[in-house]
């Protein structure tokens, strides 16, 4: 009787988890991808050789979602991450923002206040 328990409790699980797989997000950090394309010539290829967008190389293996990271200054700045995020927007994509409050790179152990807040007292920020 134990089995048959221990059988259904591992089918319920299963079946919450499988049934729940509609509900993932499959996406990347596509931040670079601009970045890539006009400084340093990047383009998009198909397996069969041709020229095609970045968008549907990812959109045909399933993904939904791109993660663009977005700092105060320097080359992800809001008009940079504004214009990838309405390129992915119009391709069908939701966007996460990666807020960085540097004006690069920053983690939690090195986070650099940004230049433009150098003269900003405490009080205000």
């Amino acid at each position: 009787m134990h089995i048959q328990e221990a059988l259904l409790f591992v089918g319920a699980i299963a079946a919450s988890v499988f049934g729940a797989t509609a509900a993932l997000t499959k996406g990347h950090d596509l931040s670079s991808v601009g970045i890539m394309e006009t400084q340093q010539g990047a383009n998009w290829l198909t397996t069969e050789g041709k020229n095609t967008t970045i968008e549907s190389i990812f959109g045909g293996g399933g993904m939904d979602s791109v993660r663009l990271r977005i700092w105060t200054d320097g080359d992800y700045d809001l008009d940079y991450t504004l214009a990838l995020a309405q390129r992915f927007s119009k391709a069908g994509y939701k966007i996460y923002l990666d807020m960085h409050f540097s004006d690069t790179w920053a983690d939690p152990s090195d986070q650099s206040i940004p230049s433009s807040w150098d003269d900003t007292s405490v009080d205000t920020l």
